[in-house]
């Protein structure tokens, strides 16, 4: 499992799902400029990580040991919160008070492809995002999981 801490020393540590084998594999260095670090995800079929940090709001990738790290540009007047991955596609949420939207980002260039605002999408804010897709599946056996939601939010691409 993979995490995000934005305390004293921002970081994304991984451990086993037993707890076991707790290591840091992202800290804040001149490269990362690791700050608030709000969200990351696993692309299984890459073997990398992707995280968003609402402080430089940037995009960041690595691999599962936290090398080879890629960071975006700076996206200007947002507060990136969370990520999700399809195909060669991230959705993040943008909770920068008059603009809230969802951002569309290339997973190769780190590059904005499109944004969807808040007069697409309401003014939910939107502090999670999660895709159900067979492809973001570990491989192996897989196991139905059903989530319930009070609301829930439809994006059609």
């Amino acid at each position: 499992m993979f995490w995000t801490d934005y305390g004293d020393k921002p970081k994304i540590e991984r451990a086993t799902l037993a707890g076991q084998e707790r290591t840091t594999i992202i800290s804040n260095t001149i490269i990362t400029r690791l700050k608030y670090p709000n969200d990351v995800l696993v692309d299984y079929t890459s073997n990398k990580i992707y995280w968003v940090d609402a402080g430089p709001n940037v995009v960041g990738t690595a691999d599962l040991e936290g090398r080879n790290i890629k960071i975006s540009e700076p996206i200007k007047n947002s507060r990136l919160f969370a990520v999700a991955l399809y195909n060669n596609t991230l959705y993040i949420t943008d909770l920068e008070m008059n603009a809230k939207s969802i951002i569309v980002i290339d997973k190769e260039s780190l590059r904005e492809i499109r944004r969807f605002t808040s007069s697409m999408i309401g003014s939910l804010d939107l502090f999670g995002l999660t895709l159900l897709h067979e492809s973001r599946q570990p491989p192996g056996e897989r196991e139905i999981l059903l989530i319930l939601y009070p609301f829930f939010f439809l994006l059609l691409l």
